[in-house]
């Protein structure tokens, strides 16, 4: 059993920061330019029914302020 704390949240982010770079570091410009008209078309996709389920669930009166 693994206890969360802030020692492994801190190892957690830095896993997260290198396996970015490292992915970064992989990849070739021609293939990020490659994908980058797919991608414009994609975002919007997922941004929109995020958007639409968080002003739902506010005009809903269940929205808490964090």
């Amino acid at each position: 059993m693994v206890v969360v704390n802030e020692y492994v949240r801190a190892f957690e982010e830095i896993g997260v920061i290198m396996l970015l770079f490292a992915a970064g570091v992989e990849m070739e410009l021609t293939s990020l330019r490659k994908a980058g008209p797919p991608s414009l078309l994609t975002a919007p996709g997922g941004v929109l029914p995020l958007t639409a389920a968080y002003y739902g669930h506010a005009a809903m009166g269940d929205h808490q302020p964090c």
